[in-house]
């Protein structure tokens, strides 16, 4: 999967940005380019700037703003939670590649990244215990995909979509006295924010994306 665009071909980029500090930036310089058309390179190649989409609402499905307080307290408390993973998705465990949509490597993946980001709102200290043992694939449809860089870099990841199913009986709630709906909730709480963060390696160089399909 290597994808070169011919001169005067429309194609589609994406940012994601996960801090407000960059995205205020970055968007007063794309304005700027829609205010007062002038030349722009990206990674060294002139392009023309005819659309930036940053909100929903206009058709494109992968345009969104959010802050992460809204994040937090927005999230539902679905026991069902789909994923569409759009671009070539894969995790890095020890010296090895895994494209496949675990359970345990997607939502330590989306964990990792909040905590990172946004310490202010703690996630539970049981979070990576509770999708261990508590969260499952409940129906999924994926296929292995090759991402070519190019100079020999190619990465094999997975493309397609995942439903995973939060464990909710009495024993996933009361073994170790965790807060059962605390914990459902933040598991929705990334998987909104999988929007932003992407899943996996490789996330700023394209792969990883995907988003929740509410259903």
């Amino acid at each position: 999967m290597q994808k070169t665009y011919p001169a005067g071909q429309t194609c589609r980029l994406r940012f994601t940005l996960l801090a407000p500090q960059p995205f205020a930036r970055l968007s007063e310089i794309f304005l700027g380019y829609c205010r007062q058309p002038q030349d722009l390179h990206i990674n060294g190649v002139l392009v023309e700037l005819q659309e930036v989409v940053m909100l929903p609402g206009t058709g494109e499905p992968w345009a969104g703003f959010t802050a992460y307080d809204q994040l937090w307290t927005g999230a539902k408390n679905d026991r069902k939670i789909t994923l569409l993973f759009e671009t070539p998705t894969t995790f890095r465990q020890g010296d090895i590649n895994i494209p496949l949509p675990l359970p345990r490597l997607v939502f330590h993946s989306l964990v990792a990244k909040w905590q990172y980001f946004c310490p202010e709102y703690p996630l539970h200290p049981a979070i990576t215990t509770f999708i261990d043992q508590g969260v499952f694939p409940a129906k999924f449809r994926v296929e292995s995909k090759i991402l070519d860089y190019g100079k020999q870099r190619k990465y094999l990841g997975f493309t397609g979509s995942c439903t995973f199913g939060i464990q909710t009986g009495k024993q996933a709630a009361e073994n170790d006295g965790w807060a059962l709906e605390t914990l459902v909730h933040q598991c929705n709480v990334l998987a909104d924010f999988a929007f932003y963060a992407g899943a996996g390696q490789k996330t700023t160089m394209g792969m990883g994306q995907c988003r929740r399909i509410l259903k």
